[in-house]
C-alpha cells in the first residue's frame, strides 16, 4: 500500500476526516494536562488502548512531563526532510505536532497496539491526501547530536537505512502494568531499530533547536535525564 493510500484509509478508520490539508482545532493541551500528575499503576489503567491507524500527539516526561511535544519545524536536517525537536504546544503549526502510528510489522489500522511491537510515526505536518504530502516518518541520520548518541529528523521512506524508522514501543515500568495492550496515558520509551536496534531511545536534550523548545535525538541509555526518554500519547483531534 503507498503512503497516499495508507493514510487516507488509516484517517477514514480513525474518523478523522480526510481533507486536503490539516487543521488542528478540536484538542486541547488541557485534555493531556488533565492526566497528570498520575502514579504509576493508575496510569497503567487509564485512557483508551493505542490504536494503529490513529492520530496521536507525544508529549515528552522531562521534569514530570513539562519536556514539550514531540514536533516538526525547519528543514533538511541531517539531509533529511524536516527537523525534528519538540514545542510548548501539541498544536504549532498545522499537524507539526501530530503523528500517524502505523506499524511495522504489518498490523492493520484498527489493531490495538502492544508492548513490545515495532512502529513508524507519519508527521502529519501539512498532509494532503490528494498530492500524498506529508511531514515524513521520524528517523535517525548522523551521530552526535546534542552530544547524545543519534540525530532524529524526518525521513520520506519509513526504512530509509537499515531500520533508521522503525521504533520499539516499550511500556516504561512493565512490571505494573496489568495488560499487554499499550494506553493513553501510558508512559512508553521508544527504541530506535537502526542496525538491529542499536539506535539508541528516543531522548530530549538541550534547547531551542530550530526555534522550539528541546532538541531531539537519540540517548544511549534508556533513563538519561529526568525522565528525559519517557514519552506520553494522546489521542490528537479531527482533521
Amino acid at each position: 500500500m503507498n503512503i497516499r493510500h495508507m493514510v487516507a484509509s488509516a484517517l477514514v478508520f480513525a474518523g478523522l476526516g480526510v481533507i486536503a490539508g490539516c487543521s488542528m482545532d478540536a484538542t486541547t493541551d488541557d485534555a493531556d494536562d488533565a492526566l497528570s500528575p498520575i502514579g504509576e499503576t493508575s496510569q497503567a489503567i487509564a485512557g483508551a488502548p493505542l490504536i494503529y491507524g490513529q492520530a496521536y500527539t507525544i508529549k515528552n516526561g522531562y521534569i514530570n512531563f513539562s519536556g514539550g511535544y514531540l514536533d516538526t519545524r525547519g528543514v533538511g536536517c541531517q539531509q533529511n526532510q524536516l527537523c525534528v525537536s519538540t514545542a510548548t504546544t501539541s498544536q504549532r503549526d498545522g499537524g507539526s505536532g501530530t503523528w500517524l502510528l502505523t506499524s511495522a510489522n504489518g498490523k492493520t489500522p484498527g489493531t490495538v497496539v502492544e508492548d513490545g511491537d515495532n512502529v513508524y510515526l507519519l508527521n502529519m505536518h501539512d498532509v494532503n491526501i490528494a498530492t500524498g504530502t506529508n511531514g515524513g516518518y521520524l528517523d535517525v541520520r548522523e551521530a552526535g547530536c546534542q552530544g547524545n548518541g543519534l540525530c532524529v529528523s524526518t525521513a520520506y521512506s519509513p526504512n530509509r537505512d537499515n531500520g533508521s524508522g522503525t521504533w520499539k514501543i516499550q511500556i516504561q515500568n512493565r512490571a505494573v502494568h496489568p495488560s499487554n495492550q499499550v494506553f493513553e496515558s501510558d508512559v512508553v520509551v521508544f527504541r530506535n531499530g537502526f542496525g538491529d536496534f542499536a539506535g539508541g531511545w528516543l531522548d530530549t536534550r538541550e534547547n531551542w533547536c530550530e526555534g522550539n523548545q528541546l532538541c531531539v535525538s537519540t540517548s544511549a541509555t534508556r533513563e538519561r535525564d529526568s525522565g528525559s526518554t519517557y514519552w506520553r500519547l494522546l489521542a490528537a483531534g479531527a482533521f
